[in-house]
């Protein structure tokens, strides 16, 4: 069974990291602790295009912008290690995974 629980979005990050990747890193902050979420490369080929996943975190998220993810409640799903594996939207059952 996977862990459920809510966060805020405290922070919202794209930009390029110290290897030269365009990546995203969601901060979220619940449960008395900070984990971030994200760290996957951005730019390159197939899957891995900044478009389609930035889409899909707005879909989810049902947020029409960017600067709206920050400060967003969600829903976060983790695995039996406590990874984050899927944020989704707070009420609905809209999941984003990388």
């Amino acid at each position: 069974m996977k862990d459920m629980s809510n966060a805020i979005i405290g922070r919202a990050w794209i930009g390029i990291e110290d290897h030269g990747c365009l990546t995203c890193v969601l901060q979220l902050n619940g449960d008395g602790s900070t984990q971030g979420f994200g760290g996957r490369r951005l730019d390159g080929s197939g899957d891995n295009y900044a478009g389609p996943k930035i889409r899909a975190l707005l879909d989810a998220l049902e947020v029409d912008s960017w600067d709206r993810v920050k400060g967003q409640a969600v829903r976060v799903r983790r695995d039996a290690g406590g990874m984050i594996t899927a944020i989704g939207h707070i009420v609905k059952d809209r999941w984003f995974s990388w």
